[in-house]
């Protein structure tokens, strides 16, 4: 029988602590100072949403620059107690002395002609080194773990696991942490669902208006079509496909983002985003009620089945490429 261990809850003061030294230390040190695995810090990073220290205030720049102006005659900075001093990593305050320009490490030689061999002179020859370096599936696991995976046992203690630390959270907490989630899926590909090649209602790749577009239906995609057919007609200036997620922050539950089709820009630079709906289910109908509740400085135009058909039959047969 698989024991799941105790998940102890954050307190409050160690949550005070965290934000304190966040930004300030690497991970595992912070984890040493708060008595957490890296794990748990990074996971309770994520629900506090807490954000590394980024910009730079006038007064920690005068500091870096006064630390290289009192260098001794070798030229030497000592940037960790640079960084502990205005309280930023030492790797964050190497990085901002080379973007400020700073002299760097006499001591640390500088091969310009090697540095020059390594520059590619063009694309297409930084691109065949890019297809020429070792792939990492000829590359022997510094663990020697390649080919290999949990076992059932494992993945059943870390499913234990997963869900006594999901039961820990407060409701709270599970709503920061999948909105979180929703929103790094959106970061890296582009939407909270990673879409797949085929899919249904005829989901496909279409080149419409010199656009290569992930289209999830024939519906929306002639939409596209009847809009490109208006930009060239001069009816309209512009259109995007899926330009802009929109979240709902104060939703805990149910539908808590809208990506609408189509955005719209009309020849005197009014906007409105075009929602291409033929059936619209409860999920829908919540979608777009919040929507312009949470946005209602947005112009929302719904394309329901009936009028999909009245542009069907207006402007099918004139259109290249329309599907049937």
């Amino acid at each position: 029988m698989i024991v799941p261990r105790q998940i102890i809850p954050w307190s409050a003061q160690e949550d005070d602590q965290l934000r304190a030294v966040h930004g300030t230390m690497t991970i595992r040190q912070v984890a040493e100072v708060v008595g957490r695995s890296p794990g748990a810090v990074r996971a309770r990073i994520t629900v506090l949403g807490i954000a590394k220290k980024e910009a730079w205030s006038a007064e920690e720049e005068a500091t870096l620059r006064e630390a290289y102006d009192k260098a001794g005659p070798d030229g030497v900075v000592n940037l960790a107690a640079v960084a502990q001093a205005i309280g930023r990593l030492k790797s964050n305050v190497c990085r901002k002395a080379r973007l400020m320009g700073l002299q760097t490490n006499p001591r640390r030689k500088m091969v310009e002609e090697r540095k020059d061999k390594r520059a590619f002179k063009g694309d297409a020859e930084a691109l065949a080194a890019f297809h020429r370096r070792p792939k990492w599936q000829d590359k022997p696991h510094p663990r020697g773990m390649a080919g290999k995976s949990h076992s059932q046992a494992t993945k059943a203690s870390l499913a234990v696991s997963s869900a006594s630390w999901w039961a820990s959270l407060s409701d709270d907490e599970k709503a920061a942490h999948t909105l979180n989630s929703m929103k790094a899926n959106v970061a890296k590909n582009g939407r909270i669902a990673v879409q797949s090649s085929r899919g249904s209602w005829k989901a496909d790749w279409r080149e419409i208006g010199g656009k290569r577009v992930f289209f999830r239906s024939r519906w929306e995609a002639n939409y596209a079509r009847y809009l490109e057919w208006l930009r060239c007609h001069g009816q309209i200036a512009y259109w995007e496909h899926e330009p802009e997620t929109f979240w709902f922050e104060n939703i805990k539950r149910g539908v808590r983002s809208y990506l609408p089709d189509f955005l719209v820009t009309e020849p005197d630079g009014a906007k409105a985003y075009h929602e291409v709906k033929g059936w619209m289910d409860s999920r829908s109908k919540t979608t777009i009620s919040r929507f312009k509740k949470y946005y209602p400085q947005h112009k929302l135009i719904v394309i329901d089945a009936v009028a999909y058909r009245a542009i069907k039959r207006k402007v099918a047969g004139m259109i290249e490429g329309w599907e049937q």
